[in-house]
């Protein structure tokens, strides 16, 4: 099973999440059938900390029951369209920068 990094890059998000909700620096993000694996056990402590540790991402949440994750962002390090164009497929340069700081930590 792949990780959520090579998952999100590979799948450009569109088959792993779906946006909830989204506020400058804060976004809620509803895991598919995919991805609800890496919401549990152990797949979920390594997820955070993965997610953690990445460049502008201040706090992350997991919640398995509801298959969603609250991502906490700085909006001055991750542009706030660079979520929305990664989940929806849009090849703009805010979600080449939010790719590019994932595939650094994966």
């Amino acid at each position: 099973m792949p990780n959520l990094l090579e998952l999100l890059c590979e799948t450009g998000g569109r088959r792993a999440v779906k946006i909830v909700h989204h506020i400058q620096g804060r976004i809620r993000l509803r895991a598919t059938s995919e991805l609800r694996p890496l919401l549990a056990g152990q797949n979920s402590k390594e997820l955070l900390a993965t997610l953690a540790a990445m460049s502008g991402i201040d706090n992350v949440n997991v919640n398995p029951l509801t298959a969603s994750l609250v991502v906490q962002y700085d909006p001055k390090q991750i542009p706030f369209r660079a979520w929305e164009d990664l989940f929806q497929g849009n090849d703009e340069i805010a979600k080449n920068a939010l790719l590019s700081i994932m595939q650094s930590r994966s």
